[in-house]
C-alpha cells in the first residue's frame, strides 16, 4: 500500500489546465521559427524556454533543432537553452512547482519567506484541501486507486 499526498502530486505533476495554452504556444513558436525575421525566432526561442522550464519535453525538443540549426538562439539565451535540453523534465517540473510555492507564500514586499508565511501558507491549503490522499493497492496484476475524502 502507497500514500501520495495529492497536493504534492498535483504539484510535481505538469500543469492539466494549462496544458492546451502550452499547445498553442508550442505551435505559435514553430510558426515564428518558420519566418525570415531574427527577432521573432528570438522571441519563439524564448516562449519554448519558459515552456520547457515547465517541464514540458515538446518543447525542449524544439529547443534541441533550434540549438543544431543556431535559429532564435541569442548569446544570452544560449546557456538558458543548454539547461533546457540538460535538465530532466521531472526535475523541471518540480522546480517550476517549488517556485510557484514561494511565490505563492511570500509577501509582495519582500525576497524572502519567513518559516511564519510557510506555516501559515500550509495551514491554509491544508483547509482548502478536500482530498488528502489517494489510496493505491495492488491486488495480484490489479490496480485500484479510490479516493479519500475528509
Amino acid at each position: 500500500m502507497v500514500f501520495i499526498s495529492n497536493s504534492i502530486q498535483s504539484m510535481a505533476a505538469p500543469a492539466r489546465s494549462s496544458d492546451h495554452t502550452m499547445e498553442d504556444q508550442i505551435s505559435q513558436a514553430k510558426e515564428m521559427l518558420l519566418l525570415q525575421d531574427s527577432k521573432k525566432k528570438e522571441e519563439a526561442v524564448r516562449i519554448l524556454i519558459d515552456i520547457s522550464k515547465r517541464g514540458n519535453q515538446e518543447a525542449t525538443d524544439v529547443l534541441i533543432k533550434c540549438l543544431e540549426e543556431r535559429e532564435g538562439i541569442t548569446p544570452e539565451k544560449e546557456d538558458d537553452v543548454k539547461w533546457c535540453i540538460k535538465t530532466s523534465e521531472e526535475e523541471k517540473r518540480l522546480r517550476h512547482a517549488v517556485e510557484e510555492l514561494y511565490n505563492s507564500m511570500k509577501k509582495e514586499s519582500e525576497d524572502k519567506v519567513a518559516l511564519q508565511d510557510i506555516d501559515e501558507a500550509l495551514k491554509r491549503a491544508e483547509a482548502k484541501l478536500k482530498v488528502s490522499f489517494i489510496y493505491i493497492s495492488m491486488e495480484g496484476r490489479t490496480l485500484s486507486a479510490s479516493l479519500l475524502t475528509r
